[in-house]
């Protein structure tokens, strides 16, 4: 395997993770309730659907708050006293009633001079109708799935959204106030649904179509332009902890200073490629920077690298590392019971072995990870194209290598395991991460 190669097509990947868009709001505020509910984020009046699916002639319902995404189906705005209107910019309407009884729905209609879209508004209090005084805009008390992206942690939640009689003040399902990104404490990981663009989509496509020795080079260039979804400055590193007693056996840990949530939060183990021989965490720290951005504690580590060391060595410092991790991580906020690893490339082969051969260890290695992510792992050794970087860290004797690599030695698979790998993929690497998950 050319891993030269290998590490320029891939390169893209984690690009796009810390360029990913940046996505603005709509001028105006969140209409949330004031407690909590069984929901931190608290619920927003939502108009049903996202984006492109939005669908503003149903009723409105009141949804997770969706702060830091493409939330101008949530932000809307008072526009004076003498309307009485509540409007959402982005679909120029207003906040209305078809009738004033109690049990109707809320919808947003046409901006119109009337008695069913004019409003009274009591900050942390009721928002009421102005002709109709005694009946207020009230949450209802179940929560249903929303049906959320399955990479968002926890799923979002909706509940119906309905004019009743108005209660006493302090009632948690009529309390609403307005709400602003200022607030946000985003304490779990959220992707965004938006996608990639297509015109980065493209400009990838056409630097994998070519051969050229400066893809890194062009794959910069073609976010250079994006906004980042998080500011360098939110992240506080912790850098250069040592798991081990080799210089390459350290760590970094990476929390956000705006958005963590008060409980323990997961935790993300990074382990960066490089064929054995080479690679270093200054070249992914990225990755962990953008999942503490999301409110997780990110881990970019690194490990000692071959022909210095060779089999199992590679694994048995992701081992130290995860371990030290499971022991330290608390202090950093971070949850020693829901550690996440992950391994790109040859780390994904380090990662495999350590989550699936616990004999390398000796003896059982405890079980602290919840989970492991292997990201176009190295789980196969060629022996009939043998390559330097395979001899150099599984050793000369070409006949042992089919007991060393993760294909065909599995004793243990009680680990939650994500296998991936890239659309534009070296031949090889999608074979064999289909050969795992089998």
């Amino acid at each position: 395997m050319n891993y030269s190669n290998y590490f320029n097509r891939q390169i893209s990947f984690f690009l796009f993770v810390f360029f990913l868009p940046l996505l603005s709001n709509a001028d105006g505020g969140f209409l949330r309730t004031a407690a909590p509910l069984d929901e931190h984020r608290g619920y927003c009046l939502d108009v049903a659907g996202f984006g492109s699916d939005a669908r503003p002639d149903e009723p409105l319902r009141a949804h997770t708050c969706k702060y830091g995404e493409d939330n101008v189906d949530q932000m809307f705005k008072w526009v004076d006293e003498q309307s009485g209107h509540v409007a959402i910019p982005a679909y120029d309407r207003c906040l209305a009633v078809n009738s004033m009884e109690p049990g109707v729905q809320l919808f947003v209609n046409q901006c119109e001079l009337s008695d069913l879209q004019a409003w009274t508004f009591v900050p942390n209090g009721n928002l009421s109708l102005r002709a109709q005084p005694d009946l207020c805009v009230t949450v209802g008390e179940v929560r249903n799935d929303a049906g959320s992206d399955p990479m968002m942690f926890p799923g979002y939640g909706w509940r119906v959204s309905t004019l009743e009689s108005c209660r006493e003040r302090g009632d948690e399902l009529q309390d609403i106030r307005w709400g602003s990104e200022d607030e946000q404490r985003r304490g779990n990981a959220n992707a965004l649904r938006s996608g990639m663009s297509k015109k980065t989509a493209e400009g990838i496509r056409k630097i994998s179509e070519s051969n050229a020795s400066d893809v890194i080079t062009r794959t910069r260039a073609l976010y250079e332009s994006e906004p980042r979804t998080y500011r360098p400055t939110e992240v506080e590193k912790t850098a250069n902890i040592a798991y081990g007693e080799h210089e390459r056996q350290i760590l970094d840990v990476h929390v956000d200073t705006q958005r963590r949530g008060e409980d323990l939060q997961p935790v993300v183990v990074y382990f960066h490629g490089g064929g054995y021989v080479r690679g270093s965490k200054e070249g992914s720290r990225n990755v962990t920077e953008y999942f503490a951005s999301l409110g997780l504690v990110g881990v970019n580590a690194t490990y000692r690298l071959a022909p210095e060391i060779q089999w199992p060595q590679g694994a048995q410092d992701v081992g130290r590392a995860v371990s030290w991790v499971h022991k330290n991580i608390q202090q950093y906020g971070g949850d020693p019971d829901r550690i996440f690893v992950i391994g790109k490339s040859a780390a994904g082969g380090h990662v495999a072995t350590y989550a699936l051969r616990p004999d390398v260890f000796g003896e059982r290695f405890p079980d602290v990870a919840a989970g492991v992510v292997l990201i176009s792992g190295d789980f196969v050794a060629d022996t009939a194209n043998p390559t330097d970087n395979h001899i150099a860290y599984y050793g000369e004797d070409i006949d042992s290598w089919k007991d060393k690599q993760v294909l065909g030695n599995i004793l243990q698979a009680g680990t939650a395991v994500m296998l991936t790998s890239s659309e534009f993929e070296l031949p090889g690497i999608d074979v064999a991460t289909l050969g795992l998950a089998n």
